[in-house]
C-alpha cells in the first residue's frame, strides 16, 4: 500500500457489521408520557427529491438522512411508548453529526486512495441486503428508500470503517511496540496484601476514626498482641500455608486485598521488600497507619499480566491520540448547521411516526 500523507483521525461510522437482525415487535397502542411528535409522516414516497442539508460541496437528500434515522432507531432499540420531542431531537442530533462525519471522512478516504475490495463488497452486499430485510420493501418504500440508496450508504461506511480500522491499527502498533520496550525488564506481579489492623473498629469491623478524623489506636498491650497474631501469619505462610486460609483464619479478610502492579511502582518500602521474592514467598512484616501488614507473592513475573497492562496503556493513548487526529480532519471542512440545511424539510421530519410504523410490521 502506498505511504498517505494522513495526520487526522477518522469517526467511527454507524456501519451495521453483524446485522443478523430480527424483525421489531409489534407493541400496539401506547400511552404515557407521549411526545407532541404523533402524526404519520406523509409524502415521502419521493423522498430522493427532498433535498435536506449540504456537507461541503455534497448535497444530502432525504432518503439517505433515512437510512441514518432507520439505523438509529434500530441501535438504540427504543420504543415509542414514553417517546418525548426531546428524544426526537436526540435522534435528528445524532444523524446529523453521523452524516457529516461519514461524508468527510469518505472524501478522505478517497482522496488518499482507498477502496473497497472483494471482500469489503461481500460484507456491503449482506449488510445492505439484512437492513432491507429487516425493515422490509413496505415500510422502504413509505419512505422512499431505495436499493440504491441503501447501499450506497453501507458502500460509505464500509469505506470509512476500512479506513478508520486501518490507520487505528497502525497507530495502535506503534504505541503498543514502544511500551513493549518501555516496560521489557519490568517484573509485574500479583500480591495478596494482608494487614493486621493495630486500630480501634466499630460495629461494621471498619477503622474508628475521632472527631478530628484520625484513626482511634489500640493501646501498647492491644497491638503487642495483634503483633503475634501477624508472626504466627507470617511462619504459617512460610510453612506453605494457604495465604486465603491464614486471613480467614485470624479474621482479617476485610483488611486483605488481592491486587496487581509492578516492581518500582508500589511504594520504596514496599518494591524493596518485593524485589527478590519469587513465587509463594512473602515480605517480612511491615508496620503502618493501620497496623501490620504482610504481603504474599502470588505471582511474582506474570508476562501476561504485563502484556495486558501494555494494551490496556497502549489502547488509552491510541484513542487519546486518535480522538485529535479526528477533530482536525473533521474541521477540514467548514460546517455552519443553520447555513447548511435546505428548506424545512428535516425540521417538519416527524421521528415517532417512524417508530410506530417499525412497531406495526408484520
Amino acid at each position: 500500500m502506498k505511504k498517505y500523507n494522513i495526520c487526522k483521525k477518522v469517526v467511527v461510522c454507524l456501519l451495521l457489521t453483524s446485522l443478523s437482525l430480527l424483525s421489531l415487535t409489534a407493541c400496539g397502542n401506547k400511552t404515557g408520557n407521549e411526545s407532541t411528535d404523533t402524526y404519520s409522516n406523509e409524502g415521502y414516497e419521493n423522498s430522493s427529491n427532498i433535498k435536506v442539508m449540504v456537507v461541503g460541496e455534497e448535497d444530502v437528500y432525504m432518503d439517505e438522512a433515512l437510512v441514518y434515522v432507520f439505523q438509529n432507531l434500530y441501535l438504540r432499540g427504543d420504543s415509542s411508548e414514553g417517546w418525548t420531542d426531546n428524544h426526537s431531537i436526540a435522534v435528528k442530533n445524532e444523524v446529523l453529526s453521523s452524516i457529516r462525519e461519514s461524508k468527510i471522512l469518505y472524501k478522505v478516504a478517497k482522496d488518499n486512495d482507498f477502496s473497497l475490495d472483494d471482500s469489503d463488497y461481500e460484507t456491503v452486499n449482506t449488510t445492505s441486503a439484512n437492513f432491507e430485510n429487516t425493515f422490509g420493501q413496505e415500510l422502504l418504500d413509505k419512505y422512499g428508500i431505495s436499493h440504491e440508496t441503501v447501499y450506497r450508504v453501507f458502500e460509505e461506511q464500509a469505506l470509512v470503517l476500512k479506513f478508520e480500522t486501518y490507520f487505528k491499527n497502525d497507530m495502535g502498533k506503534k504505541i503498543n511496540d514502544d511500551l513493549d520496550e518501555q516496560y521489557k525488564d519490568f517484573r509485574f506481579n500479583s500480591i495478596y496484601y494482608m494487614q493486621f489492623p493495630t486500630v480501634e473498629k466499630n460495629e461494621n469491623d471498619e477503622p474508628k476514626v475521632d472527631e478530628n478524623g484520625k484513626y482511634v489506636t489500640l493501646n501498647d498491650e492491644e497491638k503487642a498482641k495483634v503483633k503475634e497474631q501477624a508472626e504466627s501469619a507470617l511462619e504459617e505462610l512460610r510453612a506453605g500455608g494457604v495465604y486465603t486460609e491464614v486471613a480467614e483464619k485470624y479474621g482479617i479478610t476485610q483488611y486483605c486485598t488481592e491486587t496487581y502492579g509492578y516492581i518500582g511502582g508500589y511504594s520504596d518500602e514496599l518494591n524493596k521488600a518485593l524485589d527478590k521474592l519469587n513465587d509463594g514467598e512473602c515480605t517480612d512484616i511491615m508496620e503502618g497507619e493501620l497496623g501490620y501488614s504482610i504481603v504474599y507473592v502470588i505471582t511474582a513475573d506474570d508476562a501476561t499480566l504485563k502484556k495486558n497492562y501494555v494494551y490496556m496503556l497502549a489502547k488509552e493513548a491510541t484513542e487519546s491520540q486518535y480522538e485529535i487526529l479526528r477533530n482536525n480532519w473533521l474541521s477540514t471542512v467548514e460546517i455552519d448547521p443553520e447555513a447548511d440545511m435546505e428548506g424545512t424539510a428535516w425540521d417538519d421530519l416527524q421521528i415517532k411516526p417512524i417508530i410506530q410504523d417499525m412497531e406495526n410490521m408484520s
